[in-house]
């Protein structure tokens, strides 16, 4: 059918319908025939009033000492169809779904619920079951375990320990040690003998050895000497050096080798601003020379943090141009090396990362890796603190 138009009119309720037909001619006759007459009153439609059949089978299950979930059969509607449940609990509602479950939280433990459930259809307005049976179900009461002793054990072994007493580690963290073997546990909180709630967490400290001596010096032609003092893993440079940048570098730096892939995290805890593009970071060098390929993680002065390398012994050492202007000590700083692929990283807090940028620099298979310092003003010594230094293959 194609609709050629409407109108409205007022007419009273009762019309005559029917065929007709006119010449438009007066006193010449036209023919019309009609077949498939038919004559259909709009009967209105029933309203439905009826409701979906009541939930059955429900039960409440506890699912620990706070947490609580009830299941039903779904319900039947042969007229408009089933909308949904609604969900109470000791009488008052909880929760509107569209399955045959709901997950309850937040409750106490070692206490008693009651929970029904009705069906809603989707007329207009909708049509409510009764509520179902109810379902009583208990909490589960609260189970203390006491917290096993697992300082000095393999981190493995600790988690392992913990699992069995009904725990599991939470946090873990690193830290060097001169008397507890690199993998195991140095400390947990809470302490050994502590009662805790079944399915706690317990926090540890695991080992990364004895602290790595850092060698440092002075890298390119610098006009006053650098240094560095190591006081409980805490990193004071001095450094001076006219920049790291074009062909040559002038900078104070302390490293390590790293053979392979791996990474370094530090934290620069402050530095000293005897320039705008004074800068301090981390860094993976193929050579001590002053020219050798190398990427920086830097935050500088005044221009924030970037990530800038030099590709090729003798070249030029290039920003990567994603320098994000803000960025000043404190701040973290992070470079990962992934075969030839390098990785610079800045965070608030050493946890949450920001990918500066990265580059592709062909270097060899054994580099320097350490943090580094040039005051960009040379022969003024400006002074960069790192703590948190973790070199990790």
């Amino acid at each position: 059918w194609v609709q050629e138009d409407q109108v409205t009119i007022a007419m009273s309720p009762v019309v005559y319908v029917g065929v007709m037909a006119t010449s438009h001619d007066d006193g010449v006759i036209t023919t019309a025939v009609f077949d498939n007459v038919a004559l259909t009153p709009t009967v209105p439609p029933v309203p439905d009033t009826t409701p979906p059949t009541v939930p059955q089978n429900v039960v409440a299950t506890a699912t620990g000492t706070t947490t609580v979930s009830v299941s039903w059969t779904a319900s039947t509607d042969g007229d408009s169809g089933v909308g949904g449940y609604r969900v109470f609990r000791d009488g008052g509602f909880l929760a509107n779904v569209s399955t045959t479950s709901f997950d309850d939280s937040g409750l106490i433990p070692n206490t008693s619920y009651v929970y029904t459930v009705l069906a809603y259809d989707t007329a207009t307005p909708a049509n409510e079951s009764a509520q179902s049976a109810t379902a009583p179900v208990t909490t589960d009461p609260e189970v203390f375990v006491n917290v096993p002793d697992i300082v000095n054990q393999p981190q493995a072994s600790a988690e392992g320990s913990l699992t069995a007493a009904g725990l599991s580690a939470g946090t873990i963290t690193t830290s060097n040690s001169d008397t507890v073997p690199a993998g195991n546990v140095i400390s947990q909180n809470p302490a050994a003998g502590a009662s805790v709630l079944q399915g706690s967490t317990v926090d540890l400290v695991v080992s990364a050895g004895v602290a790595p001596i850092w060698q440092h010096q002075d890298i390119g032609a610098v006009a006053a000497a650098g240094s560095l003092t190591d006081v409980s893993g805490t990193l004071t440079m001095e450094a001076s050096g006219a920049d790291i940048w074009g062909t040559r570098d002038e900078f104070h730096f302390a490293y390590q080798t790293l053979n392979g892939d791996g990474e370094i995290v530090a934290r620069l805890d402050s530095l000293g601003a005897t320039h705008n593009w004074a800068k301090a970071g981390v860094m993976m060098r193929e050579s001590l020379n002053d020219n050798s390929a190398h990427a920086m993680m830097i935050v500088s002065a005044a221009n924030g943090a970037d990530l800038q390398y030099r590709r090729t012994t003798g070249g030029r050492t290039e920003p990567s141009r994603s320098s994000d202007g803000v960025t000043t000590a404190p701040a973290w700083v992070r470079l990962v090396r992934e075969g030839d692929v390098l990785t610079g990283y800045v965070s608030a807090d050493g946890v949450n990362w920001v990918q500066e940028d990265q580059v592709t620099i062909a270097m060899s298979p054994v580099l320097y890796i350490g943090v580094m310092a040039t005051s960009h003003d040379d022969g003024v010594i400006t002074t960069a603190v790192f703590d948190n230094v973790s070199v990790v293959p």
